[in-house]
């Protein structure tokens, strides 16, 4: 066989060739076909070598476009094809990019509408989130109110008083100290106040801290050092409130006139920024932030003398009520015998002839007038503590 073209021969020798195989076997089937597939592999790559522009033409942005502008082109048959093509393919490629604009029109909107999902989702979530968070905080308040309300020793809460702070201030530590005398050593022969120097100024002691200021538990603040212990000298010299007004009008000179009153006089000690207060007294490394104290100041009557006081004042009141007992008792019985009396006096009338004098009425005798018992107040003394928080370290107010 004979061909011009060279790719035309190279195909068709090829088919000769797997024809020939299929007819007489001269070597062996497995060399045979070895020999098959090396000149396959071979066809194929010299066939993608020769015929790349072929691939090209045949992509459907190109082949199939052209295939539909001629399909066109051969169902109107133009006078002018070419012109008739060429502007048929303008057109297609306008639609074309149009359609292609929808598209990512839609693409974007899609986006657009899932991000906007999301975030809704994100901003539904962190609402439930913080919902969840003020009802807990609500309801731990709620619970520590009703604490409040049924101890009978404020010593008690004031270890959950500081956690709790902390928990709904974001403070970095929250701390309370008990303004008392210094301790003393003493023997084993002393009594229970033993412990306590009277004649000794007082200090302030730490008896309380949230977990992370432990440390301060038991240390001491002299009143003469740092600025906390003015909370209890302001809450001593600090003026009476004014009167709320009532709803309606606002006098306005009051108004500004409370306005005026300082944070030293309504007895809280307050330092923005604890780095610039010279006074400040620190028990670590300073940090920037801010000071608050706050005097818890309360009258208790649990100490030995305000038993003894009660004891005493309990038997003058069950004294009294006694006395007022017995002479309700007497005239009680006073008037029982005047009425018995009466009525036997009437009962022997009756066998008399009835005259027309009036029987002179018995007076009887006037109820007595009680000295009615008061139980006495039970003796306090003030309890002076102090509720310090800081956020050193945060540098924010």
């Amino acid at each position: 066989f004979f061909f011009n073209g060279t790719a035309t021969t190279e195909i068709y020798t090829r088919s000769i060739v797997g024809s020939v195989r299929c007819v007489q076997e001269t070597v062996s089937t497995q060399s045979t076909w070895g020999q098959y597939l090396i000149m396959e592999n071979n066809a194929k790559a010299k066939k993608q070598e020769l015929h790349y522009d072929t691939f090209y033409i045949e992509q459907d942005e190109i082949g199939k476009v052209i295939c539909k502008g001629l399909s066109e082109v051969a169902k109107i048959r133009p006078k002018y094809p070419v012109d008739y093509l060429a502007k048929w393919l303008l057109s297609y490629q306008k639609q074309n990019n149009v359609q292609k604009q929808f598209v990512e029109v839609d693409r974007k909107r899609e986006e657009a509408q899932n991000r906007f999902a999301e975030k809704k989702q994100i901003l539904n979530q962190k609402r439930l989130e913080k919902e969840a968070e003020e009802a807990a905080r609500k309801a731990k308040m709620e619970d520590f109110e009703k604490q409040m309300a049924n101890t009978e020793d404020l010593y008690d809460l004031l270890e959950t008083l500081s956690v709790s702070l902390k928990d709904f201030t974001g403070a970095t530590g929250v701390y309370i100290g008990a303004l008392e005398h210094p301790k003393k050593l003493i023997q084993e022969t002393d009594n229970d106040a033993a412990h306590e120097d009277e004649a000794a100024p007082q200090v302030i002691r730490y008896i309380k801290a949230s977990p992370d200021h432990q440390f301060l538990i038991d240390q001491t603040l002299k009143i003469t050092e740092g600025v906390t212990a003015e909370v209890f000298n302001a809450s001593e010299s600090a003026p009476a409130q004014p009167p709320v007004e009532p709803a309606g009008e606002v006098n306005k000179e009051n108004k500004k006139e409370e306005k005026s009153f300082s944070q030293e006089e309504k007895g809280i000690v307050y330092r923005s920024e604890v780095t610039s207060e010279p006074k400040m007294k620190y028990f670590k490394v300073p940090m920037l932030g801010c000071y608050l104290a706050i005097p818890l100041i309360y009258s208790s009557c649990l100490f030995q003398e305000a038993l003894e006081a009660a004891l005493a004042d309990s038997v003058v009141f069950h004294e009294q009520v006694k006395k007022n007992a017995e002479l309700i008792k007497a005239w009680e019985d006073q008037v029982a015998q005047i009425k018995a009396e009466k009525a036997e006096e009437e009962a022997n009338k009756e066998e008399e002839e009835k005259t027309e004098e009036v029987p002179a009425e018995v007076k009887m005798p006037e109820r007595p007038v009680l000295e009615e018992p008061k139980e006495a107040e039970f003796k306090t003394k003030p309890i002076s503590y102090v509720v310090c928080m800081d956020t050193m370290g945060q540098d924010r107010e």
